[in-house]
């Protein structure tokens, strides 16, 4: 994490975020030169920068103007992460296969549903969270959800042989209560908000790849 403080300070983790939050608006070129550089001698510094793109994007591209600026400015400056709570049990990159639910409910939304393998689950402060309309599975939604919202629980970091600095965890939600400002995006748009995430942390991944290749070699 003093390496996560580091590229925060930097810039280097502003560089997925608007200028005017305190980001650079950086091209994607750019950032993938910076992960494929970063990958040469750290996987798990790489990863902090992919995975911003992954637990960020949906934030930037769905929030409301007075979401974005409630929680973007601590996200560009390292003060607050966020992490993407997608997979399932049962249901990984292929979204169709959610079963995550969201309920409509007079303020919101109650989610209801089971995440695994989220990265940086214990250190995060928001999570964006996919599911499908309880009335409607072919509709599919994202929110924002704050990690003390009731009715949702992380479980303990889950262990791994390798990448400590990449911690992940479960996360169960019993009707966790959301308020329809937190929604991202509209009702619809969940399913096009992850692809797009998911799209740009792909390619991050190549990048981080490609640079651990050329260190191996190196």
């Amino acid at each position: 994490w003093d390496h996560f403080r580091l590229l925060a300070r930097e810039g280097v983790v502003g560089t997925a975020f608007p200028k005017r939050f305190g980001g650079t608006d950086a091209r994607q070129a750019l950032r993938i030169r910076i992960i494929e550089e970063l990958g040469r001698v750290c996987s798990t510094s790489a990863s902090i920068i992919t995975g911003t793109d992954l637990s960020s994007r949906a934030i930037i591209a769905g929030a409301s103007e007075e979401l974005q600026e409630q929680v973007v400015p601590g996200l560009c400056s390292g003060e607050l992460q966020s992490a993407f709570a997608l997979t399932e049990p049962e249901a990984g990159s292929d979204v169709r296969g959610l079963k995550t639910v969201f309920r409509r409910t007079k303020s919101g939304y109650g989610i209801t549903g089971r995440k695994k393998f989220i990265t940086r689950a214990t250190t995060a402060d928001w999570f964006v969270v996919v599911g499908r309309a309880e009335e409607d599975a072919s509709v599919f939604l994202a929110a924002l959800v704050k990690r003390d919202a009731p009715g949702f629980t992380i479980s303990p970091e889950v262990g791994k042989l390798g990448w400590f600095g990449v911690p992940i965890s479960s996360l169960e939600l019993k009707d966790a209560q959301v308020p329809l400002s937190h929604r991202l995006g509209q009702e619809g748009e969940g399913f096009s908000l992850a692809q797009d995430a998911l799209l740009r942390a792909r390619i991050g991944h190549a990048a981080m790849a490609l640079g651990r290749a050329i260190g191996a070699v190196e």
